[in-house]
């Protein structure tokens, strides 16, 4: 019986029966393609037939189409299929295999050709984007799969079609599984359309998307010219009206904001700008006791470009009106008036006739506002003063001027006496040929002498008598020398 290792072989005795392509999950393995930086396995399935039955084993070599084939595996006797593990998605290879033992190798079988489907990776749509010079970019955001392959797997990039506007360095693209983004950076001082074209690969296959960036010319926003404003200090001033606009936003949307160019003649806090849409104003104080010239800046802003609009103010220091002929103090009787009490305003800057003239009463009690009225016009003026009924005491009354940035007062004192009151006399003598009275004394009262020189006659107030105040009582001397039947009374007043 012969050795079957020792046999020869004579002719081909195999047969490839095909082959089946199976896909699984695409890894990343050590069986690439020589000159591949990233390979992406998938699976095919060979099968052949056995014709002999003195084998050790079968070679299986591999070519990629128009390549030499090579040895990619080595299997045992009897061995009738072999899986491939070691190929890529999309590619076409080609398959022979031939025997071997001891003493050679059978001839190659008929070359078989197999191919691992693959599709294209899917990438989202992207929204076009469209901004203002100057304004943020949006960030683009899309997904991206493949059936084959995993995310990580997937190499992604960016173009630009206008590189003055986006160029390659103001593209930025993050991945983080299936989810991307593309973060633009275009030339600051550029504007137009670019289209930026996404592109993802699976190593074989590749998916272009695109969308459109367009930069709009931002133009500043405009602001109307104001005429400069002549004021005094202290005064608040406005509202001063001026216009704003901008060729690409609404007025409404545009900010305005005010600021003083010097703060010791007008603070900026106390700038405020009102109005709305394309009709503005700004109202502002200058400060007390200053003068000169200086300008308020209204700072117009579409978020991106800034307008200054500028409003000159000349301030004028401004003196304080003046009030004369008013004296420190009046006194009335109980139940008397002050009637046409006259006194003079003026303004060095301000016409009289334009002065605000106002007056108050520290006790309304006794004077209310109903009991004082001003008089006259232009700079002469009166006031009439008129206690309330029955009411006695002191009352602080003051006028006060005001030119509508500065206020002057004169403050004065009227006392209102309580009505005089006729005493009973105590004694009554002729000393020396001088009348001398004595009554009883009253607590915050003072006396006055009267005396009479005949029934028809009339009570005259001795102007000059003189008063000894004691303990309980007063005694009241006429310096005149009594030569004539006289009568006399005294007054209490309170």
């Amino acid at each position: 019986m012969q050795n079957p290792r020792s046999a020869k072989y004579h002719g081909p005795f195999l047969k490839l029966a095909g082959f089946r392509a199976r896909c699984g999950k695409i890894a990343a393995t050590a069986a690439c393609v020589a000159g591949m930086s990233v390979a992406q396995a998938g699976e095919l399935s060979l099968s052949w037939q056995d014709n002999s039955d003195n084998e050790d084993g079968f070679e299986i070599e591999r070519a990629l189409p128009g390549e030499d084939f090579g040895l990619v595996a080595t299997v045992g006797a009897d061995a009738e299929s072999y899986l491939d593990q070691a190929v890529l998605a999309g590619r076409e290879y080609e398959y022979r295999v031939r025997a071997f033992n001891a003493y050679g190798y059978s001839g190659y079988t008929n070359v078989s050709v197999g191919f691992v489907p693959n599709t294209a990776p899917v990438v989202g749509e992207i929204e076009d984007i469209s901004i203002l010079k100057g304004e943020a970019m949006p960030v683009a955001e899309f997904s991206y799969s493949d059936a084959e392959s995993s995310p990580e797997d997937l190499v992604v990039e960016a173009l630009s079609s206008n590189l003055s506007l986006v160029p390659l360095t103001g593209i930025a693209v993050s991945l983080e599984r299936g989810t991307g983004s593309v973060s633009l950076t275009p030339n600051s001082s550029a504007t137009g359309v670019a289209t930026i074209t996404l592109l993802v690969s699976d190593g074989v296959e590749l998916t272009q998307q695109t969308f459109d960036v367009e930069v709009k010319r931002n133009l500043a926003p405009t602001v109307g010219s104001m005429q400069a404003v002549n004021v005094y200090d202290g005064q608040q001033v406005g509202p001063v009206s001026f216009t704003i606009s901008d060729s690409e936003l609404a007025a409404s949307d545009l900010t305005v904001v005010g600021l003083s160019m010097d703060e010791s003649l007008i603070a900026s806090e106390s700038i405020s700008i009102g109005g709305s849409g394309a009709s503005r104003t700004v109202s502002f104080a200058t400060k007390p006791g200053v003068s000169g010239t200086t300008t308020v800046r209204m700072a117009v802003s579409d978020g991106v470009n800034t307008t200054n609009g500028v409003l000159t103010v000349n301030i004028t220091r401004n003196a304080a009106p003046v009030i004369t002929g008013l004296d420190e103090r009046y006194t009335i009787e109980g139940d008397g008036e002050i009637s046409g009490l006259a006194f003079g305003i003026s303004d060095r800057e301000t016409a009289s006739s334009s002065l605000s003239l106002s007056v108050r009463s520290s006790n309304s009690m006794l004077v209310s506002p109903f009991g004082m009225k001003l008089k006259g016009s232009g700079s002469q003026r009166t006031l009439d003063v008129t206690p309330n009924p029955g009411m006695t005491g002191t009352v602080v009354v003051t006028v006060a001027v005001s030119d509508g940035v500065h206020t002057t007062e004169h403050a004065f004192e009227l006392r209102v006496l309580a009505p005089e009151q006729v005493v009973n006399i105590l004694g009554f003598s002729i000393e020396q040929s001088l009348a001398v009275v004595e009554v009883e004394n009253r607590e915050g009262a003072s006396f006055s002498l009267w005396k009479i020189h005949s029934l028809d006659g009339a009570w005259e107030k001795v102007a000059d008598a003189e008063a000894t105040v004691g303990e309980s009582s007063t005694i009241l001397i006429d310096p005149t020398p009594v030569d004539s039947p006289v009568c006399y009374r005294v007054i209490a007043s309170e």
